[in-house]
């Protein structure tokens, strides 16, 4: 999606059901902090699978822990439903989903 260079508006959340980032969304935690806004999503589970760009200027594995931190946080306080996918699995609504970085 690469919204360091375009704006994205997500589409009427009653034409889905789960939203799906594969990567590339913001460097970093700021990922994080997109899907969390809670007019990006209206309240729909969101998986994030982070892609490169999250991992710029950082060392891969500390920022993976971070990104994890920032989606636990989030959900820790019930203001999410953001799911960070890396060599992990979710299952929503009887669907397995498979996420990794590549």
């Amino acid at each position: 999606m690469h919204l360091e260079f375009a704006n994205f508006q997500p589409a009427d959340p009653d034409l889905f059901d789960i939203a799906i980032l594969v990567g590339d969304i913001r460097a970093g935690t700021a990922a994080v902090r997109w899907a969390l806004r809670p007019s990006s999503f209206v309240g729909k589970p969101v998986l994030l699978v982070p892609g490169n760009h999250e991992f710029y200027v950082s060392q891969r594995t500390r920022k993976l822990a971070e990104l994890r931190a920032a989606a636990a946080a989030a959900a820790a306080t019930a203001r999410t439903h953001v799911h960070l996918l890396d060599r992990d699995e979710v299952i929503l609504q009887g669907v397995r989903f498979l996420g990794t970085t590549l």
